[in-house]
């Protein structure tokens, strides 16, 4: 499973009710987002690739996705899965008893305790509505997250930008229709060309320019209508030429515009 493009769901770090869902067989190509994400198999399989990783999940097997790790999806046809997507707000005391270590491994493989102390704490968070408040939310979150911490050991880990990280991320889903390079990107930014593309390829997995055209794409296939002019829209959504447009949908969608609407 290898992931060309990677892209920012910024929408996704501004939901809060979506904390724990219930999630059948899926193929989910690669993105990124604040939240940290952690996927229970309940049932089947699934293939994940993180961060330039593969792993492989069986049942009771439990992957942990850190904040703003490239990761993408495929499950077998009979697989089940508990997502777990708390928000922000909701793990500030993990953040916190974290301080600057992570997990040794993403992938949690002890089924076992998995299967008789992390899963009953999951599965209590999928009894939560409306009625209940915030510090039931953040307590209950605080337990699964520290559970983890008393059984899967920890190491040191360098602290990444990730303020900065979100500054750019932000600046470029708001501009990336107009004409943004690495040269003006790196300056907005205080970085040198070198290593802003350095540490954009780093956390992104992927360089600038598929990045951006890779946003204009799903901006363009959301945005065009039937008999709508195809050059025209190309450029509205930061396109400069008709053969780089051709050539980000072929890359994106491995079919031109024609076949693919």
């Amino acid at each position: 499973m290898k992931n060309v493009y990677s892209y920012y769901e910024p929408e996704q770090d501004a939901k809060l009710d979506n904390l724990i869902q219930f999630h059948g067989p899926s193929c989910y190509p690669s993105h990124f987002h604040r939240k940290i994400e952690i996927t229970y198999v309940l049932k089947g399989s699934m293939n994940a690739r993180v961060n330039e990783k593969d792993y492989h999940s069986d049942a009771d097997d439990i992957l942990f996705v850190p904040t703003f790790y490239a990761h993408s999806y495929a499950t077998s046809d009979d697989a089940m899965r508990l997502i777990f997507l708390p928000h922000q707000s909701l793990c500030e005391n993990f953040l916190s008893a974290m301080g600057k270590r992570s997990f040794a491994s993403i992938s949690f493989n002890d089924k076992s305790y998995n299967k008789n102390v992390l899963l009953p704490l999951l599965l209590d968070l999928t009894k939560l509505d409306d009625n209940d408040s915030l510090l039931t939310r953040q307590g209950l979150v605080t337990v699964v997250f520290g559970r983890m911490l008393e059984h899967y050991p920890t190491i040191p880990s360098e602290k990444n930008k990730l303020d900065t990280l979100v500054n750019i991320l932000t600046y470029i889903d708001d501009h990336f229709t107009e004409n943004l390079t690495l040269d003006s990107l790196a300056g907005q930014f205080g970085y040198s060309p070198y290593h802003f593309s350095k540490m954009f390829n780093a956390h992104v997995g992927c360089n600038l320019r598929n990045y951006i055209n890779n946003l204009r794409i799903h901006l363009f296939v959301r945005s065009y209508h039937k008999n709508d002019n195809i050059t025209h829209l190309a450029y509205n959504v930061g396109f400069n030429s008709m053969p780089s447009f051709y050539r980000a949908f072929e890359e994106v969608h491995h079919c031109s515009p024609k076949d693919f609407f």
